[in-house]
């Protein structure tokens, strides 16, 4: 292993573990600590993840787009002329003359403080949740910078809701966070509208059974070149609510709806994904089994899940439905983190040998999966931290991600 693949990993292990122990003080906090004590104590969390994901350089193909099209060379981008919020940020940051590495670890910052925010609500899941919120999105969140930017505001809003979802306060909060996410990032628009639908369930929507099913008929039977027959509906609904950067989808629609943007021009399959699929059935399985243990909260949260869960195998294929898959099934990481607590650390929950050991198995491969595809077909540019950036500002995208991405294709 290379030296800047060895730093990788020791300080992305050290990360974990600081989330674990730190989780476990947040768990034993007291119900009624003052939301002030309670960030005070999550502190360690905020700053370890913060400066790791902050100081990475070149973290995935849309930081090295907005550092050169929107930091560094603004008036030759799209960026411009939309997003009001994103754009400000980033002027104010370069009025104080700092470099577009600050505008990543803000974001950086914003959205682990959402996370920490957020489990407040579920805390006895934060020993292994916040562990699991990197693990499972970290590759997720370091490329899609400015999506995560704007939802670190919908998911503060939302904890409002998760905490009390009859208060008219807690609403108008929520509300609020929305409108300032959408000025960070237009798409976010349809996602407060679909969560306060999903909330309104007080039960599982699905049995795992069905779910699973489900599952399998959208990935067997959706085929992304039938949404081209919507295309001009489609080309409508950008153009009212992306403005002036619609153009930036339309013009390449059918790519996106196929196989990806035109730059990438990737064909994926259905079901390749094989690691993905086990943990997100077994979670799903184990997860429905714990609703019968936990409150309402934990069960608008596994609702979440199973509807990213069951449209998965279409989002997987369409670049576009995918960012919004991310913000159903994000919820995975609660939901893996009672797991964890309840079937294989307190065991306050037994589980049948084959199912407990089938588990164990779908967890070590997925597990195994995720660290190969790190260190072994990961290339070093993908590991770099700010002090391998041997000055430059951002990564040559013709010689690193899209010469890669071409060779695949080959």
């Amino acid at each position: 292993m290379s030296e800047i693949k060895l730093t990788f990993a020791l300080l992305f292990f050290f990360t974990i573990v600081v989330l674990y122990m730190n989780g476990k003080k947040i768990k034993y906090l007291p119900d009624d600590a003052t939301f002030v004590k309670y960030i005070k104590i999550s502190m360690p969390s905020i700053i370890v993840y913060t400066l790791n994901e902050g100081l990475r350089f070149g973290r995935g193909i849309d930081y090295n787009l907005y550092a050169k099209d929107y930091f560094y060379n603004v008036g030759n981008s799209y960026f411009v002329d939309g997003d009001l919020a994103f754009r400000y940020v980033g002027i104010f940051l370069q009025s104080l003359g700092l470099p577009f590495q600050a505008f990543v670890i803000l974001m950086s910052f914003f959205l682990i403080f959402s996370v920490v925010i957020f489990i407040r609500n579920v805390k006895d899941c934060a020993p292994f949740a916040l562990p699991s919120f990197l693990f499972l999105f970290y590759s997720v969140t370091e490329n899609l910078m400015r999506w995560f930017f704007g939802f670190s505001f919908i998911l503060i809003g939302f904890s409002y809701i998760v905490a009390d979802n009859k208060s008219i306060r807690n609403y108008v909060f929520f509300a609020v966070y929305s409108i300032i996410s959408f000025f960070f990032h237009y798409g976010l628009i349809l996602v407060p509208i679909v969560y306060i639908i999903l909330i309104q369930f007080k039960r599982p929507i699905l049995k795992p059974f069905f779910s699973i099913l489900l599952f399998i008929l959208v990935g067997v039977f959706f085929q992304p070149k039938m949404l081209l027959f919507f295309k001009d509906y489609l080309i409508g609904i950008f153009g009212f609510l992306l403005e002036e950067r619609s153009s930036v989808y339309t013009s390449n629609i059918d790519q996106w709806l196929t196989s990806g943007s035109s730059i990438l021009s990737l064909s994926f399959s259905i079901f390749s994904s094989k690691h993905i699929i086990g943990l997100y059935i077994v979670n799903i399985v184990l997860g429905y089994k714990l609703c019968k243990y936990l409150n309402k909260q934990y069960i608008v949260l596994y609702n979440f899940f199973l509807v990213g869960f069951i449209i998965f195998p279409a989002a997987k294929q369409i670049e576009l439905l995918l960012r919004y898959q991310y913000l159903l099934s994000i919820y995975q990481f609660i939901i893996l983190g009672y797991i964890i607590d309840f079937y294989f650390v307190s065991k306050k929950v037994q589980l049948n040998k084959i199912l407990y050991l089938l588990s164990i198995v779908v967890y070590l491969y997925f597990t195994l999966s995720i660290v190969r595809g790190w260190f072994v077909y990961n290339p070093e540019y993908k590991h770099l931290y700010i002090w391998n950036s041997n000055g430059e500002k951002f990564l040559d995208l013709q010689q690193t991600y899209y010469r890669d991405l071409e060779d695949m294709q080959r």
